[in-house]
């Protein structure tokens, strides 16, 4: 073909050489640690330094750029070519995840609010601020919830309460007996039994 270019031969055969040599030895490389979302195992790609490959996030911005898109070069020849294109892509992008939010139950949209609560955008300064902040506030909640709990009563409190609805008691049937009608058949005699006789006799001690 008219006005191709191709590399000299010895430089074809030099790449080739060191391509067999790599694809000789390419089960003993690691690989990346990402899964493939097609057959998932483990992909096969080589790992970039944070061990996953260029498909899978190795190239994706950490610390302070963490979470930002990734713009081309200014001094790159084709560099407004690949920001209309690196724009079209963050278009569809956001068109794409509209729709998966939108078909989302309401506990997957209340997982995928949580996960993005947890893991705002930022400098490190201001993500491991806002992270402190977060444990704060797990902590405060968790110390208010232990407060609420009712705590165990001793045998000396229980027994004074008991003796307390005791007393609240017999008051409740003396006072009853007191506003009784006068001409309510008479109880008296050897026979009688009052509320007072119900009582625990150790509570008369109170009284002295």
């Amino acid at each position: 073909m008219a006005g191709k270019r191709t590399a000299p031969p010895a430089f074809i055969a030099a790449g080739t050489e060191a391509l067999r040599k790599v694809n000789a030895r390419r089960h003993l490389m690691p690989k990346c640690r990402a899964k493939s979302k097609t057959t998932g195992q483990q992909c096969g790609q080589m790992p970039m330094a944070n061990g996953v490959c260029y498909y899978h996030g190795g190239r994706t911005p950490k610390g302070k750029d963490w979470h930002k898109p990734r713009w081309p070069k200014k001094t790159a020849p084709d560099a407004e070519r690949k920001m209309v294109a690196r724009l079209r892509n963050l278009e569809r992008g956001e068109k794409q995840r509209q729709k998966r939010l939108a078909k989302m139950s309401p506990e997957e949209r209340a997982a995928f609010d949580k996960w993005h609560r947890d893991r705002p955008t930022g400098t490190p300064a201001q993500r491991a601020a806002k992270k402190r902040a977060r444990q704060q506030n797990d902590d405060a909640r968790a110390l208010f919830a232990q407060s609420q709990e009712p705590r165990p009563v001793s045998a000396e409190v229980a027994a004074l309460q008991a003796q307390i609805e005791e007393l609240e008691a017999l008051r409740a049937a003396l006072g009853a007996a007191a506003t009784a009608p006068m001409d309510a058949p008479s109880r008296a005699g050897p026979d009688r039994h009052g509320p007072e006789d119900d009582l625990n006799p150790e509570l008369w001690s109170i009284f002295g």
